[in-house]
């Protein structure tokens, strides 16, 4: 800002850390709702993909990054959601 200050005057500069991590919780086998919603509700921001699996349909298969680890509110998480193998 345009501000004048005397001679002595002391300046303060404050350095931050950036924004606070927050864990990433493990939504590993949780269904895609469940998933989604713990995400979104600790300020993630997820992003969906599919995977042919003989796990249960619609399960989560595959986060990233994983669980436990840290990373900023609005950070997007990628879960892989289970599909049926389709038979040739």
């Amino acid at each position: 800002a345009d501000a004048l200050m005397d001679k002595d005057g002391t300046v303060t500069v404050v350095v931050s850390a950036g924004a606070p991590k927050i864990e990433i919780p493990n939504v590993l086998e949780k269904s895609e709702d469940g998933a989604r919603e713990v995400l979104e509700d600790k300020g993630f921001t997820v992003n969906v993909t599919t995977e042919e699996s003989e796990k249960t349909e619609g399960t989560v298969i595959q986060q990233d990054p994983k669980g436990g680890a840290k990373a900023e509110e609005g950070a997007e998480i990628t879960i892989t959601v289970a599909v049926q193998t389709t038979d040739p």
